[in-house]
């Protein structure tokens, strides 16, 4: 099991404030459960995506605000030439 922590970027072409759409990642031995806190009290969690690893892809990006920004897809979605296998 790995944790970390990453923010989610809603518009790529806008700035975003600090702390704004915090991620929880957590990546288990076959697959990647992407969270976001629901009550910092009580450490729970709602998931917004979870793929398998088999199915994983890192879709690569870069914008003037953001110049290390990747994307987590699923491999059912259109390839693209910047996924990184």
């Amino acid at each position: 099991l790995c944790y970390c922590r990453l923010h989610q970027i809603i518009d790529p072409g806008k700035p975003q404030r600090q702390g704004v759409h915090q991620r929880e990642v957590f990546l288990f031995g076959d697959l990647i459960l992407v969270t976001k806190t629901t009550t910092r009290a009580k450490k729970q969690y709602q998931v917004k995506m979870m793929i398998e690893l088999k199915n994983v892809l890192l879709r690569r990006a870069e914008t003037p605000y953001y110049p290390h920004l990747f994307y987590l897809v699923d491999k059912s979605e259109k390839e693209d030439k910047n996924d990184l296998t």
